[in-house]
């Protein structure tokens, strides 16, 4: 994974930056993407049409740490393997 994950990561974060300053993000959202990210996520953002729906963090390797931030951050996690299907 090496930089390749760091990058997707970062075009991640990158896109949901431009969400929030187009006012398609909520206050919930910025702090569940924070929490991901705190937690070792290489990035995070939102899912769908916008306005606080859901998120996505890529976190391989930490899935169980960045769930619990999810959590305590007020969010409920859904873990899915997308390296298994």
């Amino acid at each position: 994974m090496g930089r390749d994950a760091a990058r997707v990561g970062e075009l991640m974060t990158l896109s949901q930056v431009q969400e929030n300053r187009i006012g398609a993000s909520t206050p919930k959202i910025e702090r569940l993407c924070a929490a991901a990210i705190e937690a070792g996520a290489f990035g995070a953002k939102q899912m769908g049409a916008g306005g606080g729906g859901s998120i996505v963090a890529y976190c391989p390797g930490r899935q169980n740490e960045v769930a619990a931030a999810i959590r305590a951050a007020g969010g409920a996690p859904y873990m899915c393997d997308v390296f298994r299907w």
